[in-house]
């Protein structure tokens, strides 16, 4: 059964014996998905991780317009100029969420899923934590005082604590990736991440805008909820 390959909203003409699969079309929905409201480009870009081919993306983006599950968004960004943005739909997250079902219990995936979600939990908040830390360098008088970066030691000691936890979280994936090959894109995204801080570019820590260690950690988190199937009010405590 291949997901994602059906011509309705339900997927229900799945017709191939690759077990699990989703397809490049449920793929692209997936990505929309994790990146928020990306441009063609990123989404080209998470395709390269995933290993396919990138150039159905901008095919596959106007199939799933067509099909009322992505929204097409023209707008004019400070500095960069005119950018087409998509973001699902309600239709596209329903169907999305019936794929990645259908994909998880095929796979046999959701105890690795739920093991990998239980560790992902203080995983996460040490990485919040370290984020915020890195924004900011309280002082005597100001407690949210914003962090100048003129300190070497206090950020390296940061950087150290993110280098354990790039370690950590491939660690934290690999077993989910066994079953779940999709999910060793976070790894190599926050690998990539830390390369950049090493490198000495700052925003490879926590810029919005990039593919920071912040946005890699949201983006996991998104794709552990939505293939378990699991809200972020019904994951709170």
């Amino acid at each position: 059964m291949v997901l994602g390959a059906g011509n309705d909203d339900n997927g229900d003409n799945d017709d191939s014996d690759d077990a699990g699969r989703l397809t490049p079309l449920g793929m692209t929905l997936h990505a929309v998905r994790l990146l928020g409201m990306p441009s063609h480009r990123d989404v080209i870009s998470l395709y390269w991780l995933y290993g396919l081919d990138h150039a159905e993306v901008g095919d596959l983006l106007l199939d799933a317009q067509a099909f009322g599950w992505v929204t097409r968004h023209d707008v004019t960004l400070p500095l960069v100029g005119r950018r087409v943005l998509w973001s699902l739909t309600d239709r596209g997250r329903e169907q999305n969420e019936r794929w990645l079902a259908a994909d998880v219990e095929a796979r046999g995936a959701r105890p690795a899923l739920l093991a990998a979600h239980e560790r992902f939990r203080p995983w996460n908040e040490q990485l919040l934590d370290a984020c915020t830390r890195w924004q900011l360098r309280p002082t005597a008088l100001d407690p949210l005082a914003e962090n100048d970066h003129h300190d070497v030691a206090y950020d390296a000691a940061i950087v150290d604590e993110l280098d354990d936890l790039g370690r950590r979280l491939r660690r934290l994936t690999d077993s989910v990736t066994q079953v779940l090959p999709r999910f060793g894109v976070h790894a190599e995204r926050f690998d990539a991440a830390l390369e950049g801080v090493h490198d000495g570019s700052l925003g490879w820590v926590d810029a919005p805008e990039w593919t920071a260690c912040h946005v890699v950690g949201m983006q996991l988190h998104e794709d552990l909820l939505a293939s378990l199937g699991v809200s972020r009010e019904a994951e709170a405590p």
